[in-house]
């Protein structure tokens, strides 16, 4: 029987879409599903007219998905975008969908599809493509290996790399970082506190700010709302430790931020992952990046964790890539890829 592609038109084909990961991943160990409500209101969030919901189905089984997008506001004005994609080890149904959402694009007058994205950059991008090996993280990419050959078999190409960084406690801490961190701790004004989860508003603004400042010469990126900042600290309440939750501060007033949140896809093991590390630009080349690596440094040696992945580091931040590898002497683990192809 013949690959069938059908638009997804009602909730009962909803829900196919929603579990259809099951089907690829039953048998892998390092695999949690996200809970179905959470990916319906990702969907629900993008206007219907900019989202193409599509299922393949093969002799009557599900064999994949992947979902058509538009965000006019944060991506160039000829980008479509795809995402949600997921197939088993087949080329030409992997082929049929992302040529579906080629043509629905190209109908819309789009001249370029660019992804794997879930509408924005403030959740998941990118496809891992390299380290397979390590655990996954929250929040971060996970696919088979086989999915890069799926994309470059119909005709996509590398538009950008996003790098994943990992310590562990057997890396002796660099002289060079605690050289920097001791000479920026000495400055006067510059402090080190705890984010207070307690008082989320103000937080979230804190949040907010340092995001916008410095992600904002990012391929596609969004600003973050105070209230979506909110969202993120009142979440993190049920499971983060605070003292990895960390904001650098210059005569009281933000200047950096670090947070570094546990791993809870693999709980049996002491690891986190630094998902926000930023210093805003004004206050940068005074050593608020050292300082607040080092220290958390300290604290994951003092809390017992034996690794932590910094992640993700856009490949072309070249003075972040400088700090990681040159100053932190980090290496890269794992490397997650936006692909790109002209409609």
């Amino acid at each position: 029987m013949s690959i069938q592609i059908f638009e997804v038109s009602n909730r009962r084909e909803l829900d196919i879409f929603v579990r259809m990961p099951g089907v690829v991943y039953y048998n892998d160990p390092l695999w949690l599903p996200p809970p179905p409500h959470q990916v319906v209101n990702k969907l629900m969030k993008i206007p219907p007219e900019n989202l193409h919901l599509l299922v393949a189905v093969e002799n009557n089984n599900v064999v994949g998905r992947i979902a058509g997008m538009i965000n006019k506001q944060h991506f160039e004005n000829d980008t479509a975008l795809f995402g949600f994609f997921e197939s088993i080890d087949n080329k030409t149904i992997a082929k049929e969908l992302l040529n579906t959402v080629e043509r629905w694009a190209a109908s819309k007058n789009y001249h370029r599809l660019n992804g794997p994205v879930s509408y924005n950059t403030n959740d998941s991008i990118g496809m891992l493509v390299e380290g397979f090996d390590l655990p996954p993280q929250d929040s971060m990419p996970y696919n088979p290996y086989y999915y890069s050959s799926l994309l470059e078999s119909a005709g996509y190409s590398k538009y950008e790399d996003l790098l994943a960084y990992m310590w562990n406690d057997r890396i002796p801490v660099p002289e060079k970082l605690v050289r920097v961190s001791k000479k920026a701790r000495a400055n006067k004004g510059l402090a080190i506190r705890q984010l207070n989860l307690s008082n989320i508003q103000k937080e979230a603004q804190v949040l907010s700010t340092i995001h916008n400042e410095t992600m904002q010469d990012n391929w596609g990126a969004e600003r973050l709302p105070i209230a979506d900042a909110a969202n993120y600290l009142r979440n993190y309440r049920s499971y983060a430790d605070p003292n990895l939750l960390m904001v650098a501060e210059v005569n009281k007033e933000p200047a950096g931020i670090m947070l570094c949140l546990p791993n809870t896809l693999n709980p049996q093991h002491k690891s986190c992952r630094v998902a926000v590390m930023a210093v805003r630009p004004k206050y940068r080349s005074k050593g608020i990046a050292a300082l607040l690596m080092h220290e958390t440094i300290l604290r994951l040696f003092h809390k017992g964790y034996n690794q932590a992945e910094i992640s993700l580091v856009m490949e072309n931040n070249t003075m972040m890539n400088r700090i990681l590898q040159k100053v932190f002497n980090f290496d890269i683990a794992k490397r997650f890829r936006l692909y790109q192809k002209k409609l």
